[in-house]
């Protein structure tokens, strides 16, 4: 072969799928809202570089058309010892580099214009959200089984910043109306049940505690009282949520004002981190060779670059918050402001053992988390359960004070979650029936997250790949009481005395999770105003979270 031939198609084919693979990138990929002046000046250096090659071309091929078969190494000499060929060799290498160079500024634009759009819908708000389908099959307390397939969670959130001080929050819920009277939305003659699409949070915060030590916060939001955020999902690992959750999750139209201390002295931020991806190693393996088994054959991909690890914000050490929230919801006589209150005060820290992420390899304690608070509330039932299920008789007991103590450890692959959620005093009545009632509602729950696959730099547990799970927890004083309406009398206010949950999930792919989970609960015993009888459920539940 001709040398003068091997530089020709070596060169020149490499140019030709730059060119084209550059210009398919443009017209494929980059999105819309990319920059002009990035669109710009990545057409002029393709114009630069396509006239560049042309030029290379004509003067190989003068070359080539000089030489003959038994001239192939006087050429090859030729180009390395004339001092015009010599030129053109430097060129070529010139070439070489600049094309290399044009291919990563190319990569970096159309990575640059994702990022600027990702799952914003304007520069001031970010769309999220997800959704969920549940299928199981459980047994109830009089073992009655039932077969369950429904759409779990139907959610939008929106995330709102205008200037760098100011963030709001604004969610919207699907709620079956499978349990609600025919004509509650506004059509009396409406037959069947009406689903509806909620207002499940809506509030914003003024300031930033990595910068100031106060912020304030205003709207209709979950209230500091346990380990609930008001998103189950982030929450918990499981399905089914611990009975803590169930019984005194707040959330209420509230003001708030919160600290964090110390303010972090600003830091410059270092350079990013690349990540080992965290692999799915049970389902979606199965799934591939059921497909392959199929005669599916995935077409070759370069493998995915892993993406950058942006470094974890310092946070206050010490913090905490004071709400001002409206009960009026909540069945009981109206109250004044300073009967109302949410409060929290926490302490939180973190470590890696004094040693860098790259180091820790399988380390079983690093790196660690810490988070511990206590909470209190002017009345345990202003709690979503507790107001809806003893609202008939709060006027009888009034504002029954509360308090919550929980902590949250992570320790390498392992996570820890312990808490305990109750009144502090007894709330006394009569019930349907006109029996003395004195109830004092509390629970308490511990569990526990393992990651597998696991890399120190995985900052949530079960957040990616494949997690299991596994919590307890108990009730006391909720075996319920009885009500009578229209002659009919039935049990209501009651959780089950104890819950046992055994999950196993895992990210198939980016935003999509699978989940399995066995249930197990027990009922209060007959003496105490309940059933004595376990129920079982086994559940999946398939979501697109985004």
């Amino acid at each position: 072969m001709k040398p003068g031939i091997l530089v020709s198609s070596g060169i020149c084919n490499k140019f030709a799928v730059t060119a084209v693979s550059v210009a398919c990138a443009i017209g494929s990929h980059l999105p819309a809202c990319a920059a002009d002046n990035d669109i710009e000046e990545l057409k002029r250096a393709i114009l630069q570089l396509q006239s560049q090659n042309q030029e290379l071309t004509r003067r190989i091929r003068v070359l080539e058309s000089s030489a003959d078969a038994g001239q192939g190494s006087r050429a090859a000499s030729a180009l390395v010892n004339d001092p015009n060929q010599a030129q053109l060799l430097q060129r070529v290498l010139e070439l070489e580099i600049g094309k290399a160079a044009n291919e990563q500024a190319t990569r970096q634009i159309i990575q640059d214009s994702l990022a600027k759009t990702g799952s914003k819908i304007n520069d001031a708000v970010s769309l999220g959200g997800a959704i969920e389908m549940l299928v199981g099959r459980s047994a109830d307390f009089s073992n009655t089984g039932t077969d369950t397939l429904k759409l779990n969670t139907a959610e939008f959130d929106f995330e709102i910043q205008v200037n760098p001080w100011t963030l709001g929050t604004f969610a919207l819920q699907y709620v079956d109306g499978s349990g609600l009277p025919a004509g509650t939305a506004g059509t009396a003659a409406q037959s069947g049940s009406v689903d509806r699409i909620n207002l499940d949070r809506a509030y914003f915060t003024l300031g930033d505690i990595q910068r100031f030590p106060l912020y304030l916060r205003v709207g209709r939001q979950p209230l500091p009282f346990g380990t609930s955020s008001g998103v189950q999902r982030a929450d918990v690992l499981s399905i089914d949520s611990p009975l803590t959750v169930d019984a005194f999750e707040m959330k209420k139209n509230a003001l708030g004002l919160g600290f964090g201390l110390p303010t972090p002295v600003p830091t410059r931020t270092g350079p990013p981190v690349f990540a080992p991806p965290v692999r799915p190693l049970l389902f979606s393996p199965l799934v591939g060779r059921f497909a392959q088994g199929l005669g599916y054959r995935p077409p070759v991909t370069r493998p995915k670059t892993p993406s950058a690890v942006p470094a974890n914000p310092d946070l206050p050490p010490f913090y905490g918050s004071v709400y001002v929230y409206d009960s009026s919801d909540s069945g009981a006589a109206s109250r004044s402001f300073s009967e109302n209150i949410s409060a929290r005060l926490g302490y939180r820290s973190s470590g890696h053992c004094g040693k860098p992420y790259s180091e820790l390899g399988n380390s079983g304690l690093c790196p660690w988390t810490l988070d511990v608070n206590l909470d209190y509330n002017s009345s345990v039932f202003d709690s979503k359960f507790l107001a809806s299920e003893y609202n008939t008789f709060a006027n009888q007991f009034g504002a029954v004070k509360g308090m919550a103590a929980n902590a949250k450890v992570t320790l390498g692959r392992i996570s820890l979650v312990g808490e305990w959620n109750g009144a502090l005093q007894k709330a006394q009545f009569l019930d349907g029936l006109g029996n003395a009632a004195s109830i004092q509602p509390s629970a308490w729950a511990v569990s526990m997250g393992y990651q597998f696959d696991w890399n120190p730099w995985v900052a949530n547990i079960g957040g990616q790949g494949t997690f299991a799970a596994i919590s307890y927890s108990e009730s006391r004083d909720l075996a319920g009481v009885a009500l009578v309406s229209g002659g009919t009398t039935s049990r209501v206010g009651f959780l089950p005395k104890q819950r046992l949950t055994m999950t196993l999930g895992e990210w198939l792919a980016d935003g999509v999770k699978l989940v399995f989970e066995y249930s197990l609960t027990r009922d209060y015993s007959p003496a105490e105003g309940g059933t004595g009888a376990t129920g079982r459920g086994l559940s999946a539940v398939l979501s697109y979270a985004w």
